[in-house]
């Protein structure tokens, strides 16, 4: 009866030291991502990145294929530099546009596959970006 409790004893042990464990890593991987998500907005912010700048953005997108929240962080990120930078405008969107459907050509997708709607912009709405869809302003 004796080695009966002493298994539980250490069961109950281990099973507390693996939930400390667990905990500590999470914590551990969340100050890693928050760390990495401040460093990628100064990275893709610099006017003239040297080659280990790109190297280490590299990096940074290599992590995030493997974590889906911290891809949409990156997202997040990207588009709030891109509206900073006046690269969400009509013309900036139409160019991409134009952009994509010359790609789908060239590689010979049918345009219906990859299309999304276009956004309304008629009567001078305003497009702008919201939770990751373009949506219009009137």
């Amino acid at each position: 009866m004796a080695n009966i409790s002493v298994l539980v004893c250490d069961a109950w042990q281990v099973s507390v030291r693996l939930s400390i464990f667990s905990y500590f890593t999470g914590v551990l991987l969340a100050l890693l991502r928050k760390s990495l998500l401040k460093r990628y907005e100064h990275l893709i912010e610099l006017k003239e990145p040297y080659y280990a700048d790109s190297e280490e953005i590299i990096h940074i997108l290599e992590f995030a294929e493997s974590d889906e929240n911290f891809s949409n962080d990156l997202r997040k990120i990207d588009r709030q530099v891109y509206q900073e930078l006046g690269l969400l405008d009509e013309e900036h969107l139409q160019y991409y546009e134009d952009q994509a459907a010359k790609l789908r050509e060239y590689i010979g997708l049918d345009n219906s596959i990859l299309c999304k709607p276009k956004p309304d912009r008629s009567n001078g709405g305003k497009v702008i970006i919201r939770e990751g869809v373009i949506i219009t302003k009137r």
